[in-house]
């Protein structure tokens, strides 16, 4: 259902005649926004472990700052 919704938000947004390359832009946002939500989906040692947050042994935090860049 999600990927119907995305594929819909995508093809309103970008398949347009004023923008070139809409199924590339399309494409692009899908593994923009993948690689943003699977890590808020990956469980983190540090929700149940709330002092071992300031080491981010799993890299979450790091990956976040990342991608919000």
């Amino acid at each position: 259902m999600s990927l119907a919704t995305l594929n819909m938000l995508t093809s309103m947004m970008w398949d347009g005649a004023e923008l070139d390359g809409g199924e590339r832009t399309g494409k692009e946002f899908r593994q923009m926004v993948n690689e943003v939500v699977e890590p808020l989906g990956n469980p983190n040692i540090s929700d149940l472990f709330p002092v071992l947050a300031r080491f981010d042994i799993q890299g979450v935090e790091h990956k976040m700052k990342r991608l919000s860049l």
